[in-house]
């Protein structure tokens, strides 16, 4: 404790290793947040193309233009004492499956 405070009150100046080291932090710090503002920079990227291929689907669906593809999705135990539901579904999507949106109509 008693040479921290010689060190405070010293007049004396920086060596020129403190000096350096704290360069180096400021250095690794500004290192750091670059780093991290281009990998926010991708990351919003990936997110854009993402919502635009999303929307472009949901527009698709909106238009009614022609399907991707359909499938038949049987709906089980929908009630208590119900018979199974199979309905047709049309899907619109991309090739990312996370994408696909898929529509159908169902009247009983």
């Amino acid at each position: 404790m008693k040479k921290l405070i010689k060190k405070l009150n010293s007049k004396k100046g920086e060596s020129f290793v403190e000096l350096l080291i704290a360069v180096l932090i400021v250095a690794l710090g500004c290192f750091l947040v670059a780093s991290l503002y281009s990998v926010s920079f991708d990351l919003n990227t990936s997110a854009q193309a993402k919502d635009k291929e999303f929307y472009d689907t949901i527009q698709k669906i909106e238009t009614a233009d022609k399907p991707d593809g359909t499938l038949n999705v049987t709906l089980g135990n929908v009630q208590a004492d119900s018979e199974d539901i199979t309905v047709q579904a049309d899907r619109y999507g991309t090739d990312d499956e996370d994408l696909s949106l898929y529509k159908y109509d169902y009247t009983k």
